[in-house]
């Protein structure tokens, strides 16, 4: 079962570094940035993850009654920023893979300095 566990991780891994360096390899820096001038669509997507998402993921764990501890764990998720995986999800739907990209690299950063803000 260790063995099992240790490999699903390596192909985890395997699958986010890969599709990362496949979309970094295809995208030019100001491909990444172009979507970026829009301070509307940056402003909104921040919002959204930084905001909105806590709120859903406690309103979640008040609906569904969560024990503290599968409480505290959503709340954690709802506050982090997106994950390495969104800019592929992104392409696979045939969205905007460059905004994708260049909010993720914005999002990290970020995440910096909200999450010690979103947690007591």
């Amino acid at each position: 079962m260790e063995l099992l566990s240790k490999a699903a991780t390596m192909a985890l891994l395997s699958f986010v570094v890969s599709s990362m360096l496949a979309m970094g390899t295809g995208l030019t820096v100001a491909q990444i940035i172009e979507p970026l001038r829009s301070a509307r669509l940056v402003v909104l997507s921040l919002f959204a993850n930084f905001v909105l998402m806590p709120l859903v993921a406690f309103a979640l764990a008040k609906v569904l009654w969560l024990d503290e501890p599968f409480a505290v764990g959503l709340l954690l998720l709802g506050c982090a920023a997106g994950a390495p995986f969104l800019p592929k999800l992104a392409e696979l739907a045939k969205g905007n893979l460059a905004f994708a990209v260049g909010r993720w690299c914005c999002s990290w950063p970020s995440q910096s300095f909200t999450c010690p803000l979103s947690y007591p």
